[in-house]
C-alpha cells in the first residue's frame, strides 16, 4: 500500500495505534465491533443510496422514498432514527449533485488515477502509483466552486482534524481541472451542526507539502516498528476508544494513587497545594481522555448516581469586515491589514453585539448580524451527579410531585 488517506492521516497521531492497526498482520483491532461504526455504516449507506435517488429523479428531497427504503433495508435503531431525522430536513440541489461516495485517488505527480462510485469510508487504493486516495460522501459542482460534504454521525464535533479536508481539496482540483475553489464541509448529522473550511488553487502548494511529510512520518513509523523502537502512545489523539492495545499509557495510569495528608506544617500545605494544582491539570487531560468515549458513546450512566454528559453548542463569530458593513461604514475602503502592525483585517472578529442587537430601536440588525456570521459548533465533555428525576427514570419509580 503506497498511497494514504485521511484515515491513515488521522491514525498516524498516535504512533502505536498506527502499528496495531495497520502493521500487525492479525491486529486485534480488526476484532472490535464498534457501535458507532455500525451506525456510520448505516447512515452512510442511507444517504448514498438517498444522494442517487435524487440525482437520478431530479427531486430536492423524497421523504417517501427514505420510509421505503428503511423498510426494505436493515439498520441498526440508533441509526434508524438518525436516519429519519435526517430525512426531515435534508435537501439537495439535482442541478449540482454530481456523486455520492465518490473514490479518487492521485499519483505522485499529483494527477488523476481512479475515480468511481461506490468506495467505502476508510477505504485506501491499492494502486501502486497512487500517493493519496479519499471516498468523498457527497460531491456538488457549480461553475468552478466544488462543494465537498463529509458526515459524521458520532457525539462530538472535535474529533475532526484541519488536515483532513485538506487531503479532500487536492483530489478534487486533480480530477476536476475547471474547479477553482473547494468548499468543505463536515456535517455532524446528529447535532444538526456544521464546520467549513474553504480552499484554492493556491493552496496546493502547502497541500502537497502536507502530502509528502505525512509520508514521510508513515516511513518514520513503519521503520521504527521494524526496529523495535517503541512507538510513542498519544492519548489525546481521540483513538483510545478504537484501539484493541493494552498500552503502556494504561498501565501507568491505574498504577497511580492519591493521597492527600492533613495540613499540619508549612510543608503539609505547600504538598497539598502541589497536589491540588496537579489535580487541575488532571481534570483537564481526564476531560480529553474522556472525549472520545463520549464521541462513540454519547451520554453514558456511569454508576453510582454519575453520569457523563456531552453537549454540543453552536458558537457565532462575526468578520470585522462584514460587521462593519452592516453597521453602516464603508468596509470596502479599509485597508487590507493595519497599517501600524500589519494585522490581516479579514482574519479578526466582532463581538458584543447581542445586547445592541437585541434592542427594539434596533430591529433586524439582528436578523443582518446572524446573515453574516459564521458557526462553529464545540463539544463539551462532564461528570456530574445525577439529578433525583433522572435516578428515578433509570429505577422507572414515579417522580415526586
Amino acid at each position: 500500500m503506497s498511497a494514504i488517506s485521511k484515515s491513515i492521516v488521522r491514525a498516524m497521531s498516535c504512533r502505536q495505534f498506527y502499528a496495531s492497526h495497520y502493521l500487525l498482520p492479525d491486529s486485534p483491532f480488526r476484532l472490535i465491533a464498534s457501535p458507532l461504526a455500525t451506525v456510520g455504516s448505516d447512515f452512510h449507506r442511507y444517504r448514498a443510496a438517498y444522494l442517487s435517488r435524487l440525482r437520478d429523479s431530479g427531486q430536492r428531497s423524497d421523504a417517501a422514498w427514505v420510509r421505503l427504503w428503511l423498510s426494505q433495508t436493515p439498520v441498526a435503531s440508533e441509526a434508524r432514527k438518525i436516519i429519519e431525522d435526517d430525512a426531515r430536513s435534508f435537501v439537495v440541489n439535482p442541478e449540482t449533485l454530481l456523486s455520492a461516495e465518490l473514490f479518487l485517488s492521485i499519483d505522485g505527480e499529483w494527477r488523476p488515477l481512479e475515480k468511481f462510485e461506490g468506495g467505502k469510508p476508510g477505504q485506501v487504493s491499492t494502486e501502486p502509483r497512487a500517493v493519496l486516495s479519499g471516498t468523498l460522501d457527497q460531491l456538488d459542482l457549480d461553475g468552478a466552486t466544488a462543494y465537498v460534504t463529509d458526515c459524521k454521525s458520532g457525539w462530538s464535533t472535535t474529533s475532526v482534524s484541519d488536515a483532513e479536508p485538506a487531503l479532500y481539496a487536492a483530489l478534487v482540483f486533480a480530477h476536476f481541472p475547471r474547479v477553482e475553489r473547494v468548499d468543505f464541509t463536515w456535517e455532524f448529522v446528529r447535532l444538526r451542526l456544521a464546520k467549513p473550511a474553504s480552499y484554492t488553487r493556491d493552496d496546493l502548494e502547502w497541500i502537497h507539502q502536507l502530502i509528502i511529510s505525512e509520508h514521510q512520518r508513515r516511513d518514520e513509523i513503519e521503520r521504527e516498528y521494524r526496529e523495535g523502537v517503541a512507538l510513542a502512545v498519544d492519548p489525546f489523539a481521540g483513538l483510545c476508544s478504537f484501539c484493541a492495545i493494552r498500552c503502556p499509557l494504561r498501565a501507568q495510569v491505574e498504577a497511580r494513587a492519591m493521597q492527600i495528608p492533613p495540613v499540619q506544617t508549612i510543608e503539609d500545605a505547600r504538598a497539598v497545594a502541589a497536589l491540588f494544582y496537579q489535580a487541575e491539570l488532571a481534570v483537564e487531560a481526564a476531560r480529553e481522555a474522556l472525549r472520545p468515549w463520549a464521541d462513540q458513546y454519547g451520554p453514558t450512566d456511569l454508576g453510582g448516581g454519575f453520569v457523563l454528559e456531552v453537549a454540543s453548542k453552536a458558537y457565532r463569530s462575526r468578520p470585522l469586515r462584514a460587521t462593519l458593513g452592516v453597521l453602516g461604514f464603508d468596509a470596502a475602503g479599509l485597508p487590507e491589514a493595519s497599517p501600524l502592525w500589519d494585522v490581516p483585517l479579514d482574519s479578526l472578529t466582532v463581538g458584543n453585539l447581542s445586547g445592541y442587537a437585541s434592542a427594539k430601536k434596533r430591529f433586524g440588525l439582528a436578523q443582518q448580524l446572524d446573515a453574516i456570521s459564521i458557526t462553529s459548533p464545540r463539544t463539551f465533555v462532564n461528570v456530574r451527579r445525577q439529578t433525583e428525576a433522572e435516578r428515578r427514570r433509570a429505577v422507572d419509580l414515579p417522580e415526586a410531585s
